[in-house]
């Protein structure tokens, strides 16, 4: 099974390599860092799993997951309504908009009434700023060359953008008190239509990644909803002990033992270490490494190789092979760059 979540540092394109590399015999399973669980899910033991992130909103969507609640299903239902909803605007009328320029309210019209939201005018404002952008950006744009067709997408990411600024906002101001299943269902959605399924956050802990953008406009939840149904997803699940953790936390509750196996792929130990707001300095990484000379169980580390996690592991059994980035945010990846493969067996 593929990863049901767009999380940053997935390990889908390396199930090759990991299966290649399992030790022989595996009783139980652990994953102290399990993001959006790629290696998990690809893994099949007939034994016990245990799975854990520092992420609070991230193991509140497992949770909700494996519980099929269905109040989280109620409100994603209502998120992908509202996606659909936004798109179902012509090439004319969308023409029509940008040609009378002002006439929002006519415009914005079937939407605001149909849309499943409850702060209407909060919606409407991020709706208008949204497109006042598109509509600025339109007019930059050579007026000899640009075409219906060109105007129209320009003027549907304005709302579907606004939409999504919108979602995000909510999500920020949400507490969890009587809200997790909300939480959740907000939480999966921007991971999935945020730009390049990037963490990223200002200085007052807000998430603040921008839209995907055209390329995420003809996108909805039909297909990612019915796979967090799926009955294998859910039975995995329900065979998984999840917990919300420091991993030292998490392994000293639930002990490895001899020929169990520990899958590791914790944040880089470089500037860019932050994924949901859970810092993942030098000394964490210091303390995994303690860990690792210590347990008795199985281990295996994937990890981007640095001079600093070369020097840590320099004891154990380290293998390299390349890792080719699709994405590059603001040049903070590399595209091609070296990762490591470290165990103890």
């Amino acid at each position: 099974m593929k990863s049901f979540l767009k999380y940053p540092g997935g390990k889908q394109k390396e199930i090759g390599i990991i299966r290649d590399n399992l030790p022989s015999k595996i009783y139980d399973y652990y994953e102290p860092f399990i993001g959006g669980g790629s290696v998990y899910l690809a893994l099949d033991f007939e034994k016990k799993y245990y799975i854990n992130d520092l992420s609070e909103d991230l193991i509140n969507l497992y949770n909700c997951i494996k519980n099929q609640n269905e109040l989280f299903f109620k409100e994603l239902d209502k998120i992908n309504y509202n996606i659909k909803l936004a798109k179902e605007i012509s090439v004319k009328e969308a023409y029509d908009f940008y040609e009378n320029y002002q006439n929002y309210d006519e415009f914005l019209t079937y939407f605001l009434t149909n849309a499943k939201i409850d702060d209407l005018d909060n919606l409407k404002n991020k709706l208008y700023i949204s497109l006042n952008r598109k509509l600025k950006l339109i007019d930059r744009l050579d007026k000899r060359n640009i075409e219906k067709i060109d105007i129209f997408k320009n003027i549907k990411t304005g709302i579907t953008s606004g939409l999504y600024v919108y979602y995000r906002e909510l999500y920020n101001n949400l507490k969890y008190d009587s809200k997790k299943e909300l939480k959740a269902a907000l939480f999966y959605y921007i991971r999935d239509f945020c730009y390049s399924s990037m963490f990223r956050y200002n200085s007052f802990g807000e998430f603040n990644v921008p839209y995907g953008g055209i390329s995420y406009d003809n996108k909805n939840l039909d297909s990612k909803i019915e796979f967090l149904k799926n009955e294998n997803v859910v039975s995995k699940l329900k065979k998984s002990k999840i917990t919300n953790e420091d991993f030292e936390i998490f392994f000293r509750k639930n002990k490895p033992k001899k020929e169990d196996f520990i899958f590791l792929d914790p944040p880089y130990d470089t500037e860019f270490s932050t994924y949901d707001n859970n810092p993942f300095g030098l000394e964490d990484h210091i303390r995994l490494r303690d860990f690792c000379k210590n347990t008795e169980a199985n281990f295996m580390l994937i990890i981007k190789e640095t001079d600093f996690i070369l020097e840590l592991y320099k004891n154990f059994n380290i293998k390299k092979f390349k890792k080719n980035y699709t994405v590059s945010f603001k040049d903070r990846n590399k595209k091609d760059v070296n990762h490591l493969l470290i165990t103890n067996y």
